[in-house]
C-alpha cells in the first residue's frame, strides 16, 4: 500500500513538472511573439513595386505603403484588396526580405481594346472590363471594338453583359497577344459569335465562328504578309477551312479568284504551317 502511495505522489509530481514545463514554453513563446511584434528591426523600411509597366509607383504607394509596419504581421489580404482598387491590377504576390524589406510584384491587365462613345474612349482589358475612360487615345496601340452594346460604364466592370462577346474577345486577345508577325489589327467585331470580323486597316477579314480560330487568323496574316498578294484594300474570307477567298478592291480586274492568283493564295495557305505567326 505504501508503494502505491509513493507511485501516486511520483505521478502527481511528474504531472506538475510537465505542467510547469508547458507554462514555461508558452511564456517563452509569448515573449518571443512580443519581441517580433515590437522589435523595430522588423519594421518595414523599404517597399519595392515590381513589374508595373502601366501603373506609376506613386499611385501604388497611395493605395498601399506599409512603411513602419511590422514585416511579420502585415495583412497581405488587406493589402491585396487595397492595391486591386486600381483596375489595371490583375494579381499580386509578396516577397519578404528579412529583416525589413518588402517586394510587391504586380501582374497588370493588358489594355487590348477600346470602345468610343461620343467623346469618351473606354479602355478595355482582354475580358472587356473597363480599365479607364479617356478623352483621347493617341499613342495607345489598341483595337477598336465595334457594335458593342454598352451595358456598364463603371471602371472595373465589364462593358457588356453578353457572355459570348466577352468569351470571343478574350480568345481573340490571347491569340493576338502571341502574334509575332508585323501585321497588326485596327478593329474587331465580335458582337455575333458566328460572324467574327477583324480589320487590318482597309482590309476586312471574315472569320466566321471561333472554331479553328488560330488557323484562320494565321492564314489571314500570311496572306497580308505576302508581297505577291500586296492586299491594301478589300477582304479576306477565311470562314471555311477548305477554301480561302481574297478580293482586292484596288485592282478588281485582278480578282484573286483567277487561276494565277488562286495558285498564289493556295500556296500561302498550304505552306502556312511553316509560317506560324504565333509564339509561346
Amino acid at each position: 500500500m505504501e508503494q502505491g502511495i509513493n507511485n501516486f505522489i511520483k505521478t502527481k509530481k511528474k504531472k506538475k513538472k510537465i505542467k510547469k514545463m508547458i507554462m514555461f514554453i508558452l511564456f517563452f513563446l509569448l515573449l518571443l511573439f512580443l519581441f517580433f511584434a515590437k522589435a523595430p528591426i522588423f519594421n518595414i523600411k523599404v517597399v519595392q513595386y515590381k513589374n508595373n509597366k502601366i501603373i506609376d509607383d506613386e499611385e501604388l504607394y497611395k493605395l498601399y505603403n506599409p512603411i513602419g509596419q511590422n514585416m511579420i504581421f502585415i495583412n497581405t489580404k488587406k493589402a491585396e484588396t487595397n492595391i486591386k482598387e486600381n483596375p489595371y491590377v490583375e494579381s499580386i504576390s509578396f516577397e519578404k526580405h528579412y529583416p525589413n524589406e518588402l517586394t510587391v510584384k504586380i501582374i497588370e491587365k493588358n489594355a487590348c481594346y477600346y470602345v468610343k462613345e461620343k467623346s469618351d474612349y473606354y479602355i478595355l482589358a482582354d475580358d472587356l472590363s473597363i480599365l479607364e475612360v479617356k478623352n483621347k487615345i493617341s499613342g495607345l496601340k489598341l483595337i477598336e471594338m465595334q457594335n458593342i452594346k454598352i451595358d456598364n460604364r463603371n471602371v472595373g466592370q465589364k462593358i457588356t453583359s453578353k457572355t459570348s462577346v466577352v468569351e470571343s474577345a478574350s480568345k481573340l486577345a490571347e491569340l493576338l497577344g502571341r502574334n509575332t508577325s508585323k501585321v497588326s489589327f485596327s478593329k474587331a467585331d465580335v458582337s455575333t459569335r458566328n460572324n467574327l470580323i477583324l480589320y487590318h486597316n482597309d482590309v476586312k477579314i471574315l472569320l466566321g465562328s471561333d472554331e479553328e480560330f488560330e488557323k484562320k487568323v494565321n492564314r489571314a496574316i500570311n496572306i497580308l504578309n505576302d508581297s505577291k498578294v500586296n492586299l491594301k484594300k478589300g477582304y479576306i474570307n477565311v470562314q471555311s477551312t477548305d477554301r480561302v477567298v481574297v478580293m482586292d478592291e484596288e485592282h478588281p480586274a485582278e480578282e484573286h479568284d483567277d487561276k494565277k492568283q488562286k495558285e498564289t493564295i493556295d500556296s500561302i495557305v498550304n505552306g502556312q504551317e511553316n509560317k506560324e505567326a504565333y509564339g509561346d
